[in-house]
């Protein structure tokens, strides 16, 4: 699979420590579903169309890689009217996610990142911003070297 379109990542971190996006919800690969960003700010909106139709991001849960998505569409985010906080949403496919069921004891974003990461919010960030990973990355190959890294970590 050719991960050139990794440009992103977000941070998801429920209140209560669930996951947010769980595979007994359903989520299997190649499944679509909504990507939800809090609804309550024009920052939020505009982070959410960031990301263009074709672009892929690594989602991280309670501090672990949880899936690969891929952005299905360039639409404006959404409210998710099924939901009771009135999220906004887009629309993802998931390219990548983990076989096991548990995924307390899935490896930590940073042995996958191969840097420490503090990331905090849940708006999604270009790869290319964030200073730890450039620093880190600079040396083996960019962007491209982390993409490559990712490729061979989960098999793409």
């Amino acid at each position: 699979m050719n991960l050139t379109q990794l440009k992103w990542t977000k941070n998801i971190n429920r209140k209560d420590g669930e996951w947010a996006y769980p595979r007994k919800d359903n989520i299997e690969r190649f499944t679509d579903f909504k990507l939800h960003w809090k609804p309550d700010s024009q920052k939020s909106y505009n982070n959410a169309i960031n990301a263009k139709k074709g672009d892929l991001a690594i989602l991280r849960q309670n501090t672990k890689v949880t899936h690969i998505v891929e952005f299905i569409d360039n639409d404006e985010p959404k409210e998710d009217s099924e939901n009771d906080n009135n999220w906004i949403y887009r629309l993802v496919k998931v390219i990548w996610m983990p076989d096991t069921d548990n995924w307390a004891e899935l490896p930590h974003q940073d042995d996958i990142f191969d840097c420490s990461l503090k990331l905090q919010g849940g708006n999604i960030m270009q790869l290319e911003n964030i200073q730890s990973l450039r620093q880190e990355w600079n040396r083996k190959g960019g962007i491209i070297g982390f993409q490559k890294h990712i490729q061979e970590t989960f098999k793409l």
